[in-house]
């Protein structure tokens, strides 16, 4: 269906009134332009209106069948509430004694709603997504997880601390922020920093959550999902240090949510919510809750000049020749860049590419890849525009695509050649007494930083799929940059996969080898250079989308019952030789009739710092050519259809025709043999992926 005119405006003015198959890392066939620590280790706020001892006792709380926070809708809790009977809570632990209370004033303004808990508030690798309809069908939906999420961090860490608030600007999210607001007051927090306009990307949020010394942060969003009545809605918590609840967090909130009675919001009176929509601060009930509005670009930027040099980079963009067009996706990015690319690096403002942030996104699918950005791929393509950079971000801001004229720079090889240049190009690196301590990325990422660690003689950590297995590598300093396959990578500055600080990092990159050639070098020579130096890795992904679950479900656990099973209490083999024809031979394998497989086996982790643990996070296949394979089920899906993922890479040292080899060419028969021996036409029926990737 599509998105009706009144909703493809931009996403702070509701806070006023309430693929075809495409593969990376090589050239690009031309487009048509179309139209942390631990939540007991908080800094809190002033906690006014709690004594010491305890505050004073609160009167009676209204309770109502019907809050006036939350709009009305179809529906009701009833249409998808689990039964008590069939669902029971978990038995309650002893509660601490005693807790912190509400601040008389803010207490009587509570009011209390009676409800029953809801089936299927679970989290995925990056919080909960579900239809937008969910929501807007079921008024009970968004408070009931809100308060599992209070309930999940007990008064003792909610009263009388901080919040930070904001998403991406997708349908929805101006009535969240307002429900939002209004369970938060009545939780004890006494001060929430909202983003104007209810907008806030996620590396901006979790900066925040750290500045203003919060509790966590609350982001709104589905990240790279569509928006709009007909597309996703999502929601996460972020940890005081900024980065991706634990889970031993989100455990305590899926718990929760099966043993919810009651929600608890404030009524701000009359009717109203809470004007979020320019910068400054509101008190209530004599400043026993505080909302402080702020712009949601000015810190990032300012933490973003702490790690790159500002002047040089200003003084790289205006050499003569130099272009840049940055695709915002009509989501959450298109402020920060104006506010990074046009006001701090003295770009033209025409560099910015659908800039303003949409309910709808724009009718488009935010997700940064050459099939999802057309526009940015065909301006590059123009001959004669000057342009040496093409980038874009996602809904939410924290996923990079990085361009160059008819080329794009596959994750794996961004997070290899930004670890290759760290300690020459990015000041926030050089400046480290010992340069980088390690790095790490997700198991399913090709391991082309793995070679360049090497060199470096710094350690690499592989974890499962899923930014928040890296916090605790961040916070005991053992790395200091991470990636992941789909389109993340970030430093330590901020505790979160950061868009645009990958744009920058590939500015300073680029800056680097052009003071070093004496002239402007291009995306695709500086990628060319690190391939020649460390050979090249070629990957894909390849998705099967809207695959039923139980069919998904189905793949991986034949594929345990049966290759897995095979190979158990075996090692794996050492990688062989590595190939060295450039033409891919026979497309990655090593016999005539197809690959070889060496081994399987099926991913699992212990974090080496805190000790915590995964199982199940992928099955992984090897073949005697050094390709691997790897499944998983995406963990971001919001209906009950799944994604099955199917990862491909291989190696090749460098030689003649290696930079030029297609990428098909070399994983298309290793490809079609893991969809072989995981039975995925039989047991799905899908003959061909839905998108490469």
């Amino acid at each position: 269906m599509a998105t009706p005119p009144a909703l493809q405006r931009p996403a702070a003015a509701a806070f006023a009134a309430a693929s075809a198959p495409f593969v990376v890392g090589t050239r690009l066939a031309p487009v048509q332009a179309s139209g942390g620590p631990r939540l007991g280790a908080l800094r809190r706020a002033s906690r006014p209106g709690v004594a010491p001892g305890g505050a004073p006792a609160a009167p009676p709380q209204r309770r109502a069948s019907h809050p006036s926070w939350v709009p009305r809708g179809g529906g009701g809790a009833g249409a998808t509430v689990a039964s008590a009977s069939a669902q029971p809570p978990p038995a309650a632990a002893s509660p601490p004694a005693p807790s912190p209370s509400l601040p008389a004033a803010v207490a009587a303004a509570v009011v209390v709603t009676p409800t029953t808990p809801i089936a299927g508030q679970t989290t995925g690798t990056s919080g909960l997504r579900r239809p937008a309809a969910t929501l807007v069908n079921n008024a009970s939906y968004l408070p009931n997880l809100l308060q599992a999420y209070v309930n999940a961090l007990t008064p003792a860490v909610t009263v009388g601390a901080s919040l930070v608030v904001g998403g991406d600007g997708r349908y929805y999210n101006a009535t969240a922020v307002q429900t939002v607001l209004a369970m938060a007051a009545a939780a004890g927090f006494a001060r929430v920093t909202v983003g104007a306009g209810g907008l806030l990307s996620t590396p901006a949020l979790a900066g925040m959550v750290v500045a203003t010394g919060a509790a966590g942060g609350v982001g709104l969003t589905a990240s790279h999902n569509a928006a709009g009545p007909d597309g996703d809605w999502g929601i996460k918590f972020q940890a005081p240090s900024g980065g991706p609840a634990p889970e031993a967090l989100t455990d305590r909130i899926v718990a929760a949510t099966l043993a919810v009675t009651e929600v608890r919001a404030v009524d701000f009176g009359g009717g109203r919510g809470v004007d979020v929509s320019t910068p400054g601060e509101q008190s209530f009930w004599g400043g026993a809750f505080v909302v402080h509005v702020v712009d949601p670009a000015a810190a990032y930027v300012e933490r973003l000049r702490e790690v790159f040099d500002f002047d040089a980079l200003r003084a790289y963009v205006a050499t003569p020749g130099f272009g840049l067009r940055f695709d915002a996706m009509a989501a959450v990015t298109g402020p920060y860049a104006r506010a990074l690319f046009v006001d701090a690096l003295g770009l033209p403002a025409e560099s910015i590419l659908r800039g303003t942030p949409l309910e709808d996104f724009g009718g488009g699918h935010p997700d940064p890849s050459p099939a999802h950005t057309p526009d940015l791929v065909a301006a590059l393509a123009v001959p004669g525009a000057g342009l040496t950079l093409g980038a874009a971000s996602d809904g939410d801001g924290d996923r990079n695509l990085i361009l160059g004229p008819g080329f794009a720079v596959t994750p794996a090889d961004s997070l290899a050649i930004l670890t290759e240049f760290a300690a020459t190009a990015i000041p926030w690196f050089s400046r480290r007494p010992g340069g980088l301590p390690g790095v790490a990325r997700s198991m399913p990422t090709a391991p082309a930083v793995d070679r360049v660690a090497a060199a470096l003689r710094i350690p690499v950590y592989e974890t499962p799929t899923g930014w928040k297995w890296f916090g605790s590598l961040l916070a005991a300093g053992r790395i200091a940059l991470c990636g992941e396959e789909s389109y993340g990578t970030s430093g330590d500055h901020v505790a979160e996969k950061d868009g645009l600080w990958a744009v920058c990092a590939w500015l300073s990159v680029l800056a680097t080898a052009a003071d070093a050639a004496g002239r402007l070098v291009g995306v695709e020579e500086v990628v060319r250079g690190h391939w020649a130096r460390h050979g090249r890795t070629f990957s894909a992904r390849w998705d099967y989308i809207g695959v039923p679950g139980v069919s998904a479900a189905a793949v991986m656990d034949g594929l345990r019952s049966g290759v897995v099973a095979a190979f158990a209490g075996e090692e794996r083999p050492p990688p062989p030789p590595p190939r060295t024809d450039g033409d891919g031979g026979d497309s990655g394998g090593d016999r005539l009739d197809g690959p070889t497989l060496i081994h399987a086996d099926e991913f699992s982790y212990t974090d080496p710092v805190d000790g915590s643990s995964a199982a199940a996070q992928g099955v992984r296949l090897y073949f005697a050519s050094g390709a691997r394979g790897v499944l998983r089920v995406s963990g971001t899906d919001a209906t009950a259809a799944a994604t099955l993922r199917v990862y491909l890479d291989a190696y090749r040292p460098w030689g003649e025709g290696v930079g030029d080899v297609d990428t098909a060419d070399v994983l298309g028969g290793v490809g079609g043999e893991v969809a072989r021996l995981a039975r995925i036409a039989e047991l799905t029926g899908r003959d061909a992926p839905t998108a490469v990737v």
